[in-house]
């Protein structure tokens, strides 16, 4: 079971993230707001000055790919290598590239989340049930594990049974896996974890 307690050296190590909603209440009410919550995790992975406080006051989905020569000289803090969003929560396959990597990415997207749902829906308050839980990844079975997990998820949740509902489903990198990367260098698929170096 992923746990919230903080893991101090993050640099290099390889974890599963899931957010959850405050009172197992929605994080997302439809595609927009998981379109701009993806994107802004594509984004929010380089430590950039840049300032897209836009993204949280309008209804559009931004092109991430388009924005990779803007974004990409900032210091990459995490790569993103699987994804799934449900209504209730999201998982995350992340490495870290920096010690602080994990903690600083979800710091910046939970707060993003928060902001733009609140904004949206006039609400105030706690969106998430808490910062995030996290699990972190030492060995390559665990990783298969975690990663098939990861990309099925929605298939349970959603009581998906015809393959093609499961396959097609826009918000899981089982999508970017079986139909071709649609965020380039933003979605590391091809990460895998070295049990020689995990050790």
């Amino acid at each position: 079971m992923p746990s919230n307690k903080l893991t101090k050296h993050q640099k290099d190590k390889f974890f599963h993230v899931i957010c959850k909603g405050v009172r197992k209440l929605p994080l997302f009410h439809d595609e927009v707001d998981k379109n701009r919550l993806l994107t802004s995790i594509l984004i929010k992975q380089f430590n950039t000055p840049g300032n897209f406080s836009s993204i949280s006051k309008t209804d559009a989905f931004y092109d991430a790919p388009r924005l990779i020569p803007k974004i990409i000289e900032g210091h990459r803090l995490i790569k993103i290598i699987d994804f799934n969003f449900l209504d209730n929560h999201l998982h995350l396959l992340l490495k870290c590239l920096r010690k602080d990597g994990l903690s600083s990415f979800m710091k910046r997207i939970n707060t993003s989340h928060a902001n733009w749902y609140n904004f949206k829906y006039k609400t105030v308050g706690h969106v998430f049930q808490t910062s995030y839980f996290q699990k972190e990844i030492d060995n390559s079975l665990y990783f298969d594990m975690a990663s098939n997990y990861i990309q099925y998820n929605h298939k349970n949740f959603y009581n998906l049974t015809e393959e093609t509902e499961i396959n097609t489903y826009q918000f899981s990198s089982l999508y970017d896996r079986l139909h071709g990367n649609r965020w380039t260098g933003l979605l590391e698929l091809n990460e895998r974890i070295n049990d020689s170096l995990s050790d």
